[in-house]
C-alpha cells in the first residue's frame, strides 16, 4: 500500500498545546496516520518503497474541523429576511421561500456553493440537516467530505415529501443508500419540538432505534421557541418533549440549546447519547441568546460548534465561528478564563467528533485514526509570528487560510485548488439557480 509522508511540518495533532509539533512528519497509509513524529524523515528509507512526500515547510497541520450543525444548501438563501428573530425569520421568509423553491437540483447546487466554503474554511466533516438527502449525499461524496446527512422527517407537507410517511421513507432509502458508505451516514431530522408533534417524534424515536441512526434536531434556539413548546406540549421544554417522546433512548443531537434549564440537564443526562452544538453567530444574528456551553461540559455532554445555516448566519466561515464563540463566552461570563484556546480547539475537531459518535475514528491526529488533515499557510501577514499554535489558529486564521486538505487519505484540496469539484461551474451555477428566486413566494 503507498505512503504519504508530510516532512517539514508543524503540527498541532490535538487540542493540548503540549502535543505542538515545531518540525516533525506525519506518515498516512491509505486512509490512516501510521505514524507522528518529531524531527525529520529519513529520505533513504523511501527507497525501493511506494511513497510520495509532501514537503510541509511553512504550514501548520491540524486535524480537520468538524462543523456539527448546519444546512448546507440554504446557501443560496442568504440576504433573506433579515434582522429578524427566529420564528418570525423561519415562518415569514424561510418555511414560504423554501417550499416554492427547495428541489433536487437547488439542494444540489446549493450544496456543492457551500461545500467550496466550508473546504477553504478547513471543515472536513460536517452535520447537515435539510430535505433531499440523496443530493446532499451524492454532493458531499463528490467534494470528498465526511458527512452526516440529516434527512428531514417531519408531519407537515415539505419540499421532499407529503407528510410523516413520506419522510421515513426517504430516511429509509437513504439509510440503505450510504449504508457501504465509508465517510457519509444517514441521519433523521425532524425539525424541531415546536413544528413536530408528539406523535411525530415517537415515530421518529422509534424509526431511529430500529435502524440506528443519528438524531439531529433543533433545541431551545429562543424564547419565542420555549413559548410555542410550552403551549402546544402542556407546558414542557424541548427537551422534556424529546425524552416524553422516547428520543433519550437514542443518540441525539441538539443544536443550539441556549436555553436549558436545570431541569433540562437531570433529562439530557439520562439520554443513552447526547452531543450539544454551540451556534453563536446564527443566535447573535437572531437575537436568540447565548448558549452556557460550559456549564454544557460541566454537565458532561460533548460540546461541539455548527455553523447553522448561510441564511441566519450569513457564511460558513468556520474559523470565525470559534474565534467568535471563544469571545462571546468570555464577555457573558465577565471572565477571559473561560472558552480557552484548547476548549474551544476540542470543541471544533474531538467534540463534532464525539457528538456523532466519531471521535475514535477522527477528530485528533492519531496512529490509527483516519488521516482527515489540513494545512494552513503561516505566510499570511495575520499567521505572523506564531508564538502559540493553538492561539493561532482560533483568534487569528481565517477562511482562505487552508492551502491543503487530505480527508480519508485522498487530496481534496492541494496548493490551494480544490481538486473535487470544479468551482466555476459550481459558482455560475448557483449564480443562474439565485437569479430566479424571488423574495416573495407569492
Amino acid at each position: 500500500m503507498s505512503k504519504i509522508v508530510f516532512i517539514n511540518a508543524a503540527i498541532l495533532p490535538k487540542a493540548d498545546r503540549n502535543s505542538f509539533i515545531d518540525q516533525g512528519f506525519i506518515v498516512v497509509e491509505g486512509n490512516k496516520v501510521v505514524q507522528i513524529g518529531e524531527g525529520t524523515w529519513d529520505i533513504e528509507r523511501a527507497q525501493d518503497q511506494d511513497i510520495s512526500f509532501f514537503d510541509a515547510q511553512g504550514k501548520l497541520i491540524i486535524p480537520g474541523l468538524f462543523n456539527a450543525h448546519t444546512h448546507l444548501a440554504m446557501t443560496l438563501l442568504k440576504g433573506f429576511g433579515e434582522d429578524l428573530p427566529l420564528i418570525d425569520w423561519l415562518h415569514e421568509y424561510m418555511f414560504p421561500i423554501e417550499g416554492k423553491w427547495t428541489s433536487a437540483e437547488f439542494v444540489s447546487i446549493g450544496t456543492k456553493l457551500a461545500l467550496l466554503e466550508c473546504i477553504r474554511s478547513g471543515v472536513t466533516a460536517v452535520g447537515d440537516m435539510y430535505y433531499f438527502g440523496a443530493q446532499t449525499a451524492e454532493a458531499l461524496d463528490q467534494a470528498g467530505l465526511r458527512g452526516w446527512v440529516g434527512q428531514s422527517a417531519m408531519k407537515n407537507k415539505v419540499p421532499d415529501a407529503a407528510g410523516l410517511a413520506e419522510g421515513l421513507e426517504n430516511v429509509r432509502k437513504l439509510s440503505e443508500k450510504l449504508q457501504n458508505n465509508p465517510r457519509i451516514r444517514a441521519s433523521i431530522a425532524p425539525h424541531s419540538a415546536y413544528s413536530d408533534d408528539m406523535d411525530t417524534l415517537k415515530q421518529v424515536a422509534e424509526f431511529a432505534k430500529a435502524h440506528n441512526l443519528i438524531i439531529q434536531t433543533h433545541a431551545s434556539e429562543s424564547k419565542g421557541e420555549q413559548s410555542i413548546v410550552a403551549q402546544n406540549h402542556n407546558g414542557m421544554t424541548p427537551v422534556e418533549v424529546f425524552r416524553e417522546a422516547g428520543m433519550h433512548e437514542c443518540d441525539v443531537v441538539l443544536a443550539h440549546g441556549v436555553y436549558l434549564s436545570d431541569s433540562d440537564y437531570k433529562h439530557l443526562n439520562t439520554f443513552n447519547h447526547v452531543g450539544l452544538v454551540y451556534n453563536p453567530e446564527s443566535n447573535m444574528k437572531l437575537g436568540s441568546g447565548i448558549a452556557d456551553i460550559h456549564r454544557w461540559a460541566k454537565e458532561g455532554i460533548h460540546v461541539a460548534v455548527g455553523t447553522d445555516g448561510s441564511a441566519s448566519n450569513n457564511d460558513l466561515d468556520f474559523f470565525s465561528e470559534v474565534r467568535t464563540g471563544a469571545l462571546l463566552q468570555k464577555v457573558n461570563h465577565f471572565d477571559p478564563t473561560v472558552s480557552s484556546t484548547e476548549f474551544m480547539f476540542h470543541a471544533a475537531t474531538m467534540g463534532g467528533a464525539a457528538a456523532f459518535r466519531a471521535d475514535h475514528e477522527i477528530g485528533s491526529l492519531e496512529v490509527g485514526k483516519k488521516a482527515d488533515l489540513v494545512c494552513l499557510d503561516l505566510s499570511k501577514p495575520h499567521l505572523i509570528p506564531m508564538h502559540d499554535a493553538l492561539s493561532n489558529v482560533i483568534y487569528c486564521a481565517k477562511e482562505g487560510d487552508v492551502s491543503d486538505m487530505m480527508i480519508d487519505g485522498q487530496w481534496v484540496m492541494r496548493n490551494n485548488n480544490i481538486e473535487t469539484l470544479d468551482e466555476d461551474a459550481i459558482r455560475e451555477e448557483a449564480l443562474v439557480l439565485s437569479k430566479n428566486i424571488q423574495t416573495s413566494p407569492k
